[in-house]
């Protein structure tokens, strides 16, 4: 037989039950299955010692011993010849350089010399790694062991996990020092200037991975020993890498939230950072689906760099929300201070922005209305001269330390069980501050009092020329009876609103909670007002102790019948004279300062107060029902069917007359988001507007505290400018040993 004839045509009766190496050269490339090579590999034809091989025409014929010394040698009966089983199933012909013909193709035939050319296969590199793969083939397919692929796929798994946990405590160290407000760096974090100066301080973050080796991180200590140089994960911009992954991971959270709510409000300000750049930070308010909870999430802050002018401003904060993929159609408020940048009737951003979307409504954040309300309160005359006074005594002591410890020893001599040692700073931008001021002030005044007759007694030997004077002047100040007057009653007003400036900078608050607080401060203020004569008895009570307490008697100003600039109101008595000079003026300007400030925040929740059960019940349902009308119109895209809302309300409204009368209006909830948090599948239309309304902001102090950590953030990952993404140098694409982390 021809060694040279093709197989196909050699075989002229396949016998499909024997295992035939022939048989699986036959098939065609498709039909090739691993299957049918592993069932070629186990049950092949193999002869015994006793079978009789076919003699050729020379006369040689095929050795049985030949299966021994060749292993992977196999007898085809259908072609009378020799194959090499693991060349014909697993060698990658494509790519050698020679087309193996014998053996492979075609069989062994020609048996003169049958050894030699045995010998020059096996020595074939092809064929060695056709040996290997084949033996690894059959112990993946009997189940030994797992096939290539899996290995590698376990070896790539194994070493994701070995590296996640080396990069665990690196990430776990950075975020400490991001939450604790540590700094990451030291004097150099470099690693030749560490290496060339061993006592350079290495930065907190570097000591605190030393901390955690030798608290028992061993995965930390064997990567910081045995990782390269370039491999350590430690650098400066692998801090800042790992910073903006960080960041982006948790606006993605945020901005996931916002648009799985089905409504938000964008809360913007501005501030010059440290590097003198300005800065404008969002906070997106919106109502967790998944909790009924208000939030209020810091999102970004855009470096200013084309102006700071209304449409520049407007132009930020649509373009990052845009770039976020924020659908803006569904933005129901604004929150802003007061800047003209902001709120102008014409250019300002709050304008700007509700022109395109016009249910975006804007809202003069509470807490800057309510610190303008007092500081127009405060502008009356003998008001103002006693705030001008009491900075003056703060700053004497407070740029002293001299006079400090002066005032604390007067503390301890005449008030020794106060716990206040020091005077606080009439901040006009710390509201709470100004009021805690006025306060303590009126609590040390004996102290303060004592103190500066000391200095003054004291004389030049032990204090300056500068001390004596401002001394006996502010002592001087501080004894009258105008000053204390005025003291004491502004710090009895301002008590008043103590409650409502800490109120309003409380994180979520809902608009019908604040203007709720906002009305009960109003008729406190108006009750007080009609009732101001024996209130102010009160107030000049404590005027008249003090007096006392400094050698003097209350008493009148001198007056003059045409002085245009001084309060010449005529008066029996000192405490008649300071009821009509302080008393009244000053109740009279907070009441009407709170009525014209807060009038934009009454229109917008006027008509959302009769949702909240705890206010619904108190009143007819025929005199809510047009309001409720009126709310539903304005929001009639919004809402699901505009139609059903009014009979959906006399449902509510009944709903909660019926648990009232069980339960006693205690039961009912009474803010907005304990309604929100009630069973509302039998009111969808309700449930909208309910929703709309926790999305009206109240203040913007969110933006405002989120200030205090811009000095941490000196290179953000993105700055958006308008609509188009800028990223800063150090935020790189991450590299081959970065995928192998994530």
């Amino acid at each position: 037989m021809s060694s040279s004839q093709p197989i196909a045509k050699r075989v002229h009766a396949v016998d499909q039950s024997n295992q035939d190496v022939v048989l699986y050269i036959a098939l065609p490339s498709a039909e090739k299955t691993d299957s049918k090579k592993y069932h070629l590999i186990v049950d092949h034809f193999v002869p015994n010692a006793c079978y009789k091989f076919p003699k050729a025409a020379n006369g040689r014929k095929f050795q049985y011993k030949w299966l021994g010394k060749y292993p992977w040698l196999r007898y085809s009966q259908q072609a009378d010849g020799g194959f090499c089983l693991p060349c014909v199933l697993f060698a990658r012909i494509s790519s050698l350089r020679c087309d193996p013909d014998l053996l492979v193709k075609t069989p062994l035939t020609d048996f003169k010399r049958a050894l030699e050319k045995l010998d020059q296969h096996a020595d074939r590199h092809y064929h060695k790694q056709s040996v290997v793969a084949m033996d690894e083939f059959v112990k993946v397919l009997s189940g030994e062991q797992q096939d290539i692929q899996s290995q590698l796929d376990d070896m790539s798994t194994a070493e994701v996990t070995e590296n996640r946990k080396k990069m665990r405590s690196i990430v776990e160290t950075i975020i400490l020092c991001g939450r604790q407000n540590i700094p990451l760096r030291g004097h150099r974090d470099n690693m030749l200037d560490l290496e060339r100066d061993e006592t350079a301080n290495k930065g907190n973050f570097w000591a605190l991975l030393h901390f955690r080796v030798a608290a028992g991180d061993t995965v930390l200590g064997d990567h910081l020993e045995r990782s390269a140089k370039n491999a350590i994960y430690t650098s400066p911009d692998i801090q800042n890498q790992i910073i903006e992954i960080l960041g982006h991971n948790v606006r993605h959270k945020i901005l996931s939230k916002v648009h799985k709510a089905q409504f938000f409000t964008i809360i913007a300000d501005e501030v010059t950072d440290c590097s003198n750049k300005e800065q404008l930070g969002i906070v997106l308010r919106y109502v967790d689906q998944d909790s009924s909870q208000i939030h209020e999430d810091l999102v970004t802050f855009i470096e200013c760099d084309s102006g700071v002018c209304g449409s520049d401003l407007a132009g930020y904060m649509l373009g990052f929300l845009r770039a976020e993929g924020v659908d803006l159609t569904k933005m129901r408020g604004q929150a802003y201070d007061g800047a003209g940048s902001m709120s102008g009737k014409t250019n300002g951003a709050a304008a700007l922005i509700t022109a395109e979307y016009p249910l975006a409504l804007y809202l003069h954040c509470a807490s800057h209305c309510l610190n303008l309300v007092v500081v127009k309160s405060l502008d009356e005359t003998n008001v103002r001269n006693m705030m001008g006074i009491a900075f003056k005594v703060w700053l004497f002591f407070s740029a002293h330390p001299k006079r400090q410890n002066k005032l604390e020893e007067a503390i301890g001599e005449t008030q020794p069980e106060s716990k206040v040692k020091k005077l606080k700073d009439l901040c006009r931008t710390r509201w709470i501050q100004r009021i805690d001021a006025i306060d303590r002030f009126q609590t040390l005044h004996p102290s303060i009092v004592h103190c500066l007759k000391s200095i003054s007694a004291e004389g030049s030997h032990r204090w300056s020329h500068d001390s004596l004077i401002d001394s006996k002047t502010l002592l001087l100040a501080i004894t009258t009876t105008e000053f204390l007057s005025a003291l004491v009653i502004v710090n009895a007003c301002l008590h008043l609103l103590h409650g409502l400036t800490c109120s309003l900078q409380a994180e979520a608050k809902d608009i019908v909670g604040a203007v709720s607080e906002i009305s009960c401060v109003r008729a406190t203020l108006k009750k007080i007002r009609e009732d101001v004569s024996s209130r102010h008895k009160e107030w000049f009570t404590t005027v008249e102790q003090m007096c006392h307490s400094v050698g003097d008697e209350p008493s009148l100003p001198r007056l003059c019948a045409r002085q245009a600039h001084r309060s010449n109101i005529p008066a029996e008595n000192a405490c008649e004279y300071y009821r009509r000079v302080i008393s009244i003026p000053l109740l009279d300007h907070l009441i009407s300062q709170i009525e014209s400030r807060f009038t934009s925040h009454h229109q917008t929740a006027l008509h959302g107060l009769y949702l909240v059960p705890a206010l619904l019940v108190q009143k007819p349902v025929e005199e809510m029902l047009p309001k409720i009308e009126l709310l539903g119109d304005m929001y009639e895209d919004d809402i699901p069917s505009i139609n059903s809302l009014p009979s959906e309300f006399q449902c509510w409204y009944l709903k909660w007359k019926q648990q009232e009368q069980e339960h006693g209006l205690v039961s009912l909830p009474n803010t907005l988001s304990f309604t929100l948090s009630q069973p509302l599948y039998l009111f969808p239309n309700i449930r909208v507007l309910l929703l709309i309304l926790c999305t009206l902001p109240v203040t913007s102090c969110s933006v405002e505290r989120s200030f205090s950590g811009l000095k941490r953030i000196k290179k953000p990952s993105q700055i958006y400018h308008g609509e188009r993404s800028l990223v800063l140098p150090g935020s790189t694409s991450c590299t081959q040993r970065h995928r192998r982390i994530s």
